[in-house]
């Protein structure tokens, strides 16, 4: 819950400029949170099959969440 009231409106992320899904880092914080997601994704290339699609989805719908919890 405490994590949850931090994040919430903290301002890290903003919306896109040119109106995409993907929300874009404008603190520091979201930049590293930026940085570890396209880690985590690029990780997923070892994986095989189903899994593999999987997770990406699941990667990329937290991290749009995550964005979006954090817009002022």
């Amino acid at each position: 819950m405490r994590f949850w009231l931090t994040v919430r409106h903290s301002g890290w992320f903003e919306p896109s400029a040119t109106g995409g899904i993907f929300p874009f880092p404008f603190a520091w914080q979201a930049w590293a949170i930026t940085a570890g997601w396209i880690v985590a994704i690029a990780t997923t290339v070892v994986l095989h099959g189903e899994i593999a699609w999987l997770s990406r989805i699941i990667l990329c719908i937290s991290y749009i969440a995550l964005g979006m919890a954090t817009y002022e």
